[in-house]
């Protein structure tokens, strides 16, 4: 931890720690003294990077540990009169000495070095290795102290977590804490299984070289030293004695390996009968084990992880093997994923690989040729229990406690009594609670041994669904109604969010209910996700009675749950976790208190239990759609659903599923499934919150492949459109820019003219003075019509040398600065990337030294300065002159420190110049299913094509006072708005929407928006490219480029633009500025857009406008709007009109952004 805020220096927190605490805990004026140590923590460090990574720092950790040290605080015992004692022992370890090999290529190397001090990594450890041929050994000093019941161990090196662990469990005090010196003078101390996993801590020098045994030789001393002091033994190790193990216990089994070993290279048996396991090859000690209060009561319940290792036991006469398990690794890597059991020579249990085809990721049986397959696939990093059971002739495997096995397996009984837990190529994940037994488990004894652990099933891929298509139900129609239901509705619930309530008498307790159902929200948004299906008293608080529904943040997450009333209390719960935004088939049954659910066909029931009657007799209200009480309604679709008054059967079921008639989706999830939608088609699929509207304002033909828009001075809507995305058109450059024109006022687009063509990827274009700029690596071009037939005649490239390449790292972003300065995105995607491009100014005969920074520049002149950097794609600004940037993972950030004042002076070392706002990869919150990915898999359902950040400029749509921000992700086919609220020296960020969807949300896979921008009449405008992938080719792995290959330019040719503006109010009128007089331009600063006062103050200072000095002036001094004023300010600044007078006076400005 103590590396905690540092940059690759340790960040000091102790002492703040103890300053912060002794004020916490200071009586008046008189404060303690407080002290931090180092516990046994050398191998522990504070990020989990499977988890959002949080914005921290070495503050804000500091208080969290104060105000877990003042809770202890009060909870402290005193003695008054204790038993003190103090122990030293001095402890002679050897040093892991250098062969004669290793002693010749150091001594070459420290030949060559002739005396120098090394400067990489072979020099110092050629260093190293004579240093330790010279110090063969090293002694430490070891003490431990007690204070009446407390032991105090001391080691002045740095050891594992685990080190700790030992000494605690065996200390003979009832409390016990460890000391340990970072840096210390020895360095790492690891566990002897950690030498075999490698990693720097064993690296042999100085700051690592003890012996192998070194750590516990360390952990014998010290508990020899305690049991002096105690005048007593050490405490035995424990083992756990929750319900699971006691089940275990009790059918006597024949060796039982709970995996909560040390270390020692043996895993002990808890049965009693003496047949400890073996371990061989590499493996860790003491991780995480099932969270299961049913096998550890009152501590953490640990595992054994092979690392590719094995465990080796001799167990005779066994029959069933049970044993939880965890899989680390891909079923995608290796050609077989790895064995989890080796029974005698020819027998395993594995977990299936890239070879094993359909079984990949499934559990496979193998005996010498003879294979049996799976038919789960097994989630990754995730508990499953197995049961292996040998009957007379058969191999039965039982998974997660169902009772129909897994596997079956004609086999003879093995006879060996070798068993290896990981086999030849042991699997990469965990075992824990693994025990044998003399007879073979029957179905309900391998269900009993699961359920004894009170866990809840890991939940099941859904099989294969159909494609959801109306026009192919006819055959599901006319199946359902040959099975005579009692009702029949062709549409459950006609809109979303929708209840529908439904009287019908003469049903008793034996019933089934059948439907289609899409569920539209994720799965973690709600406690429960929805109810479907209800049969109560309508308006109950109680609600009791029978409630289908999905689970959600609550428990049972996306599984189905069948709820029996808050006051009854009865809850059975699915196994399959339903995929949001696709179409499922339910059927549930009710005979009696029996309560059966089956999904999308499967024989299997997704329930089966038993639930009393909680509703009355012969109820007739049903309510689809939601619960009785209105709990929970459905955000989707529910569809043909059938009421019956009997029990279907199984064969009724399943025949219904399949006549829908359509083949399950293809396995190929990315080939063509879903074809591109028209313009107003698309405009319908796109959700924006309550109280707002989005309108189209130009597709296809006028428009294709749009990346980047600005409006111009004359309200034409200028589109760089990068129709030579992803890899070129027949390998050339194929890039245009049009310009747009509204010509009944309406804001909406008629005409389009081609202006430019045959540009490389342009990403980026802003109006300038009678044109445009543009952006296309590696130039920035200023573009002109000169003759009024709307094509650039006049070409002239400004800036070159900008990086090639990745099409989406290109430079981009274009926008007016406070400052009189245009401003760039490099469009790098982190700092040092392209860090020898060099920027040549070819009016101002200059090279700047650009690296991966973004830009600033003056075209008239030719001027360039570096501004911090890199943002990928967009950079943004707001009122004040705040500047953000974006990058794929990181959706929003705040450049705090701006490069030309860090390089005043070139000796200060500056803290990080920008803050994150969001996490790295948050959450996003799609309308449209979750696309294939083919990296990066853990960040579906996350920020990984975050673009283009907006600052909102306006009050039209959000007229809060807050900051409005806005990032695009066209990856997840969305835009997500957050709130930013001054915290300090920046800001923090919060997501604005609370409902299922982001602020625009698509259920179009094709819509890929990839800019978004505060439009002058007040709107937020979104550019939509409209690809069916957006992912560059070259960045997949070689599956994903055969499979794509034939989708890459599909959507070429497509493009939209959108607006969003609030419900009941009209947009306002996009203004005319190009042919204004600088009074009217002067007018215009007041704006309450801030678009618009960006293009009057861009036009007064392209246009010299001195004679508004006096107007200007007189804003800067008197206007009310501090925005107006700082405009004001800025458009002085930028005609060479602004006094120091004037200067003084804003100094004083009542605004503190101004004043900044």
């Amino acid at each position: 931890m103590h590396y905690h805020g540092g940059g690759g220096g340790p960040a000091d927190y102790f002492g703040l720690f103890s300053d912060r605490l002794a004020k916490q805990l200071a009586v008046g004026e008189r404060e303690p003294v407080c002290a931090m140590t180092q516990g046994t923590s050398g191998d522990l460090h504070l990020r989990d990077y499977e988890g959002d990574r949080t914005n921290s720092d070495i503050s804000i950790y500091t208080d969290g540990l104060v105000e877990i040290a003042k809770g202890a605080v009060g909870k402290v015992r005193y003695d008054r009169s204790p038993l003190l004692g103090m122990d030293q022992k001095e402890l002679t370890l050897s040093r892991r000495l250098p062969d004669a090999k290793r002693l010749a290529w150091a001594d070459k190397m420290l030949s060559e070095m002739k005396g120098k001090r090394p400067k990489n990594r072979p020099e110092v450890y050629a260093e190293q290795a004579r240093y330790i041929h010279k110090n063969p050994t090293e002694n430490l000093v070891l003490q431990t102290l007690r204070i009446g019941s407390l032991g105090i161990t001391t080691i002045p090196n740095e050891v594992y977590a685990i080190t700790g662990l030992k000494l605690k469990a065996w200390s003979p005090f009832p409390s016990t804490f460890n000391i340990e010196l970072a840096n210390g003078a020895a360095g790492y101390i690891p566990p002897p299984e950690q030498h075999a996993l490698g990693g720097y801590t064993t690296w042999p020098a100085r700051t690592a070289g003890l012996e192998v045994e070194a750590e516990p030789k360390i952990v014998e001393t010290l508990l020899s030293s305690f049991e002096s002091l105690a005048g007593k033994p050490r405490r035995p190790s424990l083992r756990h004695q929750g319900d699971y193990v006691k089940w275990i216990m009790a059918q006597k089994p024949l060796a039982y390996f709970q995996c909560e070993d040390l270390g020692g290279g043996t895993l002990d048996d808890a049965s009693g009968q003496g047949r400890s396991g073996h371990v061989e090859g590499m493996v860790a000690y003491h991780l995480p084990g099932p969270e299961c209060q049913a096998i550890s009561e009152q501590t953490p319940n640990n595992a054994l992880q092979l690392a590719g290792g094995r465990i080796s036991v001799m167990v005779p006469k066994a029959r069933t093997l049970s044993f939880w398990f965890w899989n680390g690794m891909s079923n995608t890597v290796r050609d077989h994923t790895g064995d989890l059991v080796q029974h005698g020579v020819s027998r395993f249990l594995r977990i299936g690989g890239k070879a094993d085809g359909e079984s990949s990721g499934s559990l496979i049986l193998q005996d010498g040729e003879k294979r049996f397959f799976g038919k789960t696939k097994l989630a990754l990093k995730e508990w499953h229990h197995v049961v292996m059971s040998q009957e007379e002739e058969e191999v039965k495997i039982y998974l997660d406690g169902h009772i129909i096995p897994e596997v079956s397996a004609p086999l003879t009984p093995s006879e060996s009594e070798q068993w290896h837990l990981g086999g030849e190529l042991p699997v990469e994940g965990r075992l824990d609670e693994v025990a044998w037994f003399k007879g073979a488990f029957s179905p309900k004894e391998a269900a009993q041994n699961f359920s004894a652990s009170r866990m809840t099933p890991p939940a099941r891929p859904a099989p294969p669904r159909p494609k959801y298509d109306r026009g192919a139900m006819a055959g599901y129609q006319k199946s359902v109604l040959a099975s005579q239901p009692s009702v029949w509705i062709e549409h459950g619930n006609e809109a979303s969010q929708q209840r529908v309530q439904k009287k019908i008498e003469g049903i008793d307790d034996v019933y089934t209910v059948e439907f289609w159902v899409r569920n539209q929200l994720p799965n973690q948004t709600r406690p429960v996700t929805a109810y479907l299906f209800s049969r109560g008293l309508d308006g109950m608080k109680e609600a009791e009675g029978d409630h289908l529904g999905i689970g959600g943040s609550h428990l049972a997450a996306g599984k189905l749950i069948v709820f029996q009333g808050n006051r009854s209390g009865g809850l059975l719960t699915g196994v399959t976790e339903l995929e949001p935004n696709s179409w499922h088939h339910l059927a549930m049954i009710r005979e009696g208190e029996r309560v059966r659910v089956y999904l999308n066909g499967r024989s299997e029931p997704e329930i089966d239990g038993t639930l009393a009657r909680t509703y009355p007799d012969g109820h007739p209200e049903f309510f689809l759609g939601g619960r009785s009480d209105r709990f929970s309604i459905l955000e989707g679709r529910l569809d043909h659903v059938a009421l019956y008054d009997r029990a279907l059967s199984i064969a009724e079921i399943s025949g219904h599923y399949e006549a829908v008639n359509l083949l399950p989706r293809e396995k190929n999830l990315e080939e063509s499934n879903s074809d591109a939608l028209s313009p107003q088609d698309a405009l319908s699929s796109i959700h924006v919150p309550e109280g707002y509207r989005i309108e189209l304002v130009a597709s296809e033909p006028l428009i294709k492949d749009p990346v980047a828009i600005d409006w111009g001075a004359d309200g034409k809507l200028w589109v760089a459109e990068m129709a030579d995305y992803p890899s070129g058109i027949d390998g050339k450059p194929g890039g245009r820019v049009r310009f747009l024109e509204d010509l009944d006022g309406d804001g909406k687009y008629e005409k389009s003219t081609l202006f430019l063509k045959g540009l490389n990827y342009p990403a980026g274009i802003m109006s300038w003075r009678s044109g445009v700029i543009v952006a296309a690596a590696p130039d920035l071009i200023y573009a002109q019509d000169t003759t009024g037939d709307g094509k650039a005649d006049l070409q002239e490239v400004l800036y070159s040398g900008f990086k090639q390449g990745n099409q989406q790292l290109r430079v981009n972003g274009l926008s007016w600065g406070l400052d009189n300065w245009i401003h760039g995105a490099n469009g790098s995607h982190h700092p040092g990337y392209a860090k020898n491009t060099m920027i040549h100014s070819l009016r101002a005969g200059s090279t700047l030294p650009l690296g991966s920074m973004d830009f600033r520049i003056r075209p008239d002149e030719g001027l360039m300065e570096a501004l911090s950097g890199p943002s990928q794609f967009g950079r943004a600004r707001d009122d004040w002159g705040n500047s953000f940037g974006v990058q794929n993972s990181f959706p929003l950030w705040h450049y705090v420190l701006e490069e030309r004042y860090l390089t005043r002076n070139i000796n200060f070392a500056p803290p990080e110049i920008r803050r994150q706002l969001r996490p790295q990869n948050p959450r996003v919150f799609p309308a449209s299913s979750l696309q294939k990915r083919f990296h990066s898999f853990n960040q579906s359902g996350r920020f990984t094509s975050a673009c283009s950040p907006m600052i909102y400029r306006d009050r039209l749509l959000f007229d809060d006072g807050q900051v409005h921000a806005l990032t695009c992700e066209p990856f997840h086919n969305l835009v997500q708005r957050v709130v930013l609220d001054r915290d300090g020296y920046s800001f923090k960020a919060k997501r604005a929407e609370e409902g299922a969807f982001d602020f625009f949300a698509s259920e179009d896979r094709w819509c890929r928006p990839v800019m978004a921008r505060t439009g002058p009449d007040g709107a937020v405008w979104v550019v939509d490219m409209y690809r069916y992938m957006i992912e560059h080719p070259e960045w997949l792995p070689d599956e994903g480029k055969r499979e794509m290959k034939a989708h890459e330019r599909k959507g070429s040719g497509y493009g939209r633009i959108y607006r969003i503006l609030p419900k009941d109010e009209p947009a306002r009128e996009i203004p005319d500025l190009a042919k204004g007089a600088p009074k009217n331009l002067v007018r215009h600063l007041a704006s309450p857009n801030g678009i618009v006062r960006d293009l009057a103050h861009r036009l007064l200072v392209e246009r010299k406008a001195v004679s508004v000095t006096s107007q200007v002036t007189k804003m800067v001094l008197k206007h009310p709007s501090p925005r107006a004023r700082l405009h004001a300010l800025c458009v002085l600044d930028g005609i060479n009109r602004l006094t120091l007078e004037i200067l003084y006076s804003a100094c004083k400005d009542p605004h503190p952004q101004l004043r900044r």
